[in-house]
């Protein structure tokens, strides 16, 4: 038999082990807790970490993105130059064609393009000795059309024996058989006199022609029985005349042209020569005599040839 002095001894023994297995259980527990607290904080930390790390790469990406498309829109934009450039270029040198109703036609080639321009295409305005005879004749021949020119004066032939030349690119008259002194100017269907006036009265015979890529016209020569007129010489601008350098021969009709892009004249109606000459600089030379005399507008088919080389006479 067990005293109850062991009994109860045994019994404490029991509580006391029972107290300290309940302890130490509360301990574990306490600990595995605490365990995954501190798992819980680095899980959430590392979390973090990763998502900033792949939003740095995110954003080194769009930087990266960013940087290739300001490097492509810089590419767009000098092609964009470029292109306007060859824009610009392209319509500068786009075919322009300027039909003139007088006896020159301006025809502006592209060098990207050339269009061939048809005799039919072209009318020449031709202005007889009386005005109201006037008519354009197309360039291959086969028509003509009636044209209206009103004249300055009442007079209706107030171009009659007058010299025609383009100054800036309009029609100008000069002397004439109604006033050996009057400039006038073709403007639309009309005939518009200038206060300018020739220096000196060149009523007939006397000739004038383009200079200057046409910003300027030669007026030269006169009637036989004007004195020295049938050799002066004198340049309008447009605005004003000035006398200039005058032949050394007589060229009474002998006309105007140009012979290698200078001012020419050969024969004489007055004097029946066959002296030619060219303006050079400041002095008219004589060239080759022509083996022909020819006068009153026959010289224009030939001063316009550059390669101009007289042959014998005919006989």
């Amino acid at each position: 038999m067990i005293s109850e002095r062991q009994f109860a001894l045994e019994t404490a023994d029991f509580a006391l082990l029972s107290h300290s297995a309940l302890t130490n259980r509360k301990s574990f527990s306490a600990r595995i807790k605490m365990n995954f607290l501190f798992f819980g904080l680095f899980l959430v930390e590392f979390c973090s970490a990763s998502r900033c790390r792949r939003e740095k790469d995110r954003i080194k990406e769009l930087y990266q993105q960013k940087r290739e498309l300001r490097i492509e829109r810089n590419e767009l934009k000098e092609e964009n130059v470029e292109l306007k450039r060859k824009l610009e270029a392209f319509e500068t040198t786009t075919t322009t064609t300027k039909i003139s109703t007088t006896t020159t036609t301006t025809a502006e080639i592209s060098t990207n393009m050339t269009k061939v321009i048809e005799p039919s295409d072209v009318f020449i305005l031709v202005i007889p000795s009386w005005i109201d005879e006037s008519y354009l004749q197309s360039g291959d021949g086969t028509s003509q059309i009636s044209a209206t020119i009103n004249r300055y004066d009442p007079e209706n032939n107030y171009a009659n024996e007058a010299a025609f030349a383009l100054v800036k690119g309009e029609l100008h008259i000069f002397g004439g058989y109604s006033d050996g002194y009057k400039i006038a100017r073709l403007d639309g269907c009309s005939f518009k006199e200038l206060p300018a006036r020739l220096n000196e009265e060149r009523r007939a015979g006397h000739a004038a022609v383009s200079t200057e890529n046409g910003q300027k016209a030669l007026v030269c020569f006169g009637p036989y029985n004007s004195g020295d007129t049938k050799k002066s010489c004198e340049i309008f601008d447009g605005s004003s005349t000035a006398t200039t350098f005058a032949t050394e021969w007589t060229h009474f009709r002998g006309g105007l042209g140009l012979f290698k892009n200078q001012p020419a004249t050969v024969g004489c109606d007055y004097a029946e020569h066959q002296k030619a000459e060219t303006l050079l600089s400041t002095v008219w030379t004589a060239l080759p005599d022509f083996p022909l005399s020819v006068f009153n507008y026959f010289w224009r088919f030939l001063l316009f040839q550059e390669n101009f080389e007289p042959r014998p006479r005919w006989t």
